[in-house]
């Protein structure tokens, strides 16, 4: 409920009592902005090179009636979060899901092995070779990412002034209604298939009982369900760097390493 939102997580009295962010990434984040304001004869502007921080702390500078110490923090937080954790929490789904099913594991090594010995990739994997080269990669990652999106949280957006009718028979929300949708349950949609909680690369792939234009209408209805960045005009501005990142390491990775998962007792 959207009042309890706002009571209990977007208080603003929650800061006065030490209720803000207090994970890792804002600790870490509040030591670099305090890091940079209190360097000794050297604007914080000019402090080395300008980097995402700089650039916050010149917004400050040029427009302080709306960007202040407390908003340059949350600009930090957010970059860092958006920026860097989301991406390691992909790859390590990726890895995880990966490495825990011996049968996808092998297809993949597989793929991946022949791919480099006949030359169709090199090292390290480029962006286009991962498209056009390694299927069962695509198949992987997306598969992994449709388990275990990086953002469990609603993504939020507010109906705009005309209002919204939701389709087949739905209510009508007024202007201002806060709506949301959480990837973690689109994503078990009946739409990806059966057997939705099962990491199942092979969704991904043409099946032998299908034909050319059934597949691409079954995966197109699928990636349109996918909301692991977002979608629409509000989807992640950062969705495109981190899958490059993705599509390049994974493969690099698997082919310089041998990577298994440790059982710790």
């Amino acid at each position: 409920m959207p009042w309890l939102d706002y009571l209990f997580i977007k208080n603003p009295l929650r800061g006065l009592f030490g209720g803000g962010s207090t994970g890792a990434v804002a600790h870490f984040a509040r030591a670099r902005v305090n890091e940079r304001l209190n360097h000794k004869g050297t604007s914080p502007i000019a402090y080395g090179q300008k980097d995402f921080l700089a650039r916050f702390l010149e917004a400050k500078h040029q427009h302080p009636n709306i960007v202040n110490d407390n908003q340059v923090l949350s600009y930090t937080v957010s970059n860092m979060n958006a920026g860097s954790d989301t991406t390691a929490i992909s790859l390590r789904a990726i890895l995880y899901y990966t490495l825990k099913n011996p049968q996808a594991s092998k297809k993949l090594y597989q793929e991946l092995t022949i791919a480099l010995e006949e030359n169709r990739i090199s090292l390290p994997v480029s962006w286009k070779q991962s498209q056009e080269q390694l299927p069962y990669l695509d198949a992987v990652i997306k598969e992994a990412l449709r388990l275990h999106p990086a953002v469990g949280l609603m993504l939020e957006r507010v109906v705009p002034a005309e209002g919204l009718q939701l389709p087949d028979g739905g209510p009508f929300l007024p202007a201002g209604t806060i709506v949301g949708a959480n990837p973690w349950i689109i994503h078990r949609h009946q739409i990806f298939g059966k057997d939705v909680d099962s990491f199942a690369p092979e969704r991904w792939l043409k099946m032998d009982t299908e034909s050319e234009t059934g597949f691409q209408v079954r995966k197109q209805k699928m990636l349109h369900a996918t909301f692991t960045f977002g979608a629409g005009p509000r989807t992640c501005i950062g969705k495109n760097i981190s899958l490059l990142e993705i599509y390049k390491l994974i493969p690099s990775l698997l082919l310089r390493y041998k990577v298994s998962i440790c059982h710790r007792k």
